[in-house]
């Protein structure tokens, strides 16, 4: 074989190894775009902060991902809806849309616009029509929700919701990059793998966030 064979031979080889490397390389970036917290200015000094509700991604496809106990946390969730609602405190609803048939491919289809998977669990309880839609996994991404925070003079996020190794993490992380003081309520989030929930919460303590359970959560207090 000659030269001119052998070099256009090895092209032919090398080209689908390029191209898939690419394509790997490609879709890395995009699945670390999708899960890193974003930044943002720091919150003003309000002189009444408030206290808001964040419940993240509680969707029809979110509980169809095999958690162990939904039926549990859910109800926990239901609860801590209800106190705060009774306080008079803001609760914001985040829900995952996923617009680009990419981010649904790495998600298994799921979370499609106007598809029942990607609307809020017909058994989370549902106190107004705060809800907002983000694309990624932190809900800062979405500049509707920070309008609503800055609206109500919110400096405390009390998080609960799915996932703690995903959104949950992510948004508390994009939360404190604004100096949001961070509150995690652990019973009342879902966790795919205990392993996994284990080292978000010691990531987001590590961070700044305080983690408490339902029962000895201190109350809607800034």
């Amino acid at each position: 074989m000659d030269k001119t064979r052998k070099r256009r031979l090895t092209m032919w080889i090398a080209l689908p190894i390029i191209v898939l490397l690419a394509l790997v390389a490609s879709v890395g970036a995009r699945v670390a775009w999708l899960a890193t917290p974003t930044s943002g200015a720091p919150i003003i000094a309000y002189p009444t902060p408030g206290v808001a509700l964040v419940v993240l991604d509680i969707q029809n496809d979110t509980l169809q991902l095999g958690y162990s106990n939904p039926d549990a946390v859910l109800s926990q969730i239901n609860q801590v809806i209800t106190s705060a609602d009774g306080q008079g405190v803001p609760v914001a609803y985040v829900r995952q849309v996923l617009a680009n048939p990419i981010d649904r491919a790495l998600t298994g289809g799921r979370y499609a616009p106007g598809t029942p998977g990607a609307e809020l669990a017909a058994m989370l309880t549902q106190t107004g029509s705060n809800v907002f839609e983000k694309a990624r996994s932190d809900a800062f991404s979405n500049p509707d929700f920070e309008g609503f925070l800055v609206a109500h003079q919110v400096s405390t996020l009390v998080l609960v919701g799915a996932d703690a190794s995903a959104c949950v993490r992510t948004t508390a992380l994009g939360a404190l990059n604004r100096h949001y003081q961070v509150t995690v309520i652990t019973d009342a989030t879902f966790s795919i793998t205990p392993t996994s929930g284990t080292k978000a919460y010691n990531d987001l303590q590590t961070a700044g966030a305080t983690l408490t359970t339902w029962t000895d959560f201190p109350g809607w207090i800034t």
